[in-house]
């Protein structure tokens, strides 16, 4: 019988790039929003399940609004990302930020 080996996200980003985060809001699991503050969603919020209404409409408007809601064991690493002032991540957390000017 062959075993079918399971990985994370996580683990594929810690093997390949330990220095980025790639998030994935259908990750299972907890998730918490690092990106600002937003009309309904506020940072550090965590998702045990469905995100809420005003983050699914934040995300439809914005979709990379998505890479900011990470897995509860990648947040240190997405922490040290968004401290990176030329990181995907915290280009990402400006769209945001540039996104909630408009709102």
């Amino acid at each position: 019988m062959i075993k079918k080996e399971e990985t994370t996200t996580t683990e594929l980003v810690e093997e390949n790039k330990p220095d980025t985060v790639k998030a994935s809001v259908k990750n299972s699991g907890p998730r918490i929003y690092i990106g600002p503050s937003l009309r309904g969603v506020t940072t550090g919020t965590v998702y045990k399940a469905d995100l809420t209404p005003a983050l699914a409409e934040a995300i439809k408007a914005l979709p990379a609004i998505s890479e900011l809601v990470v897995p509860l064991g990648t947040l240190t690493a997405a922490n040290r990302e968004l401290s990176v002032p030329d990181s995907a991540l915290r280009r990402i957390y400006q769209m945001a930020e540039d996104y909630k000017r408009g709102e």
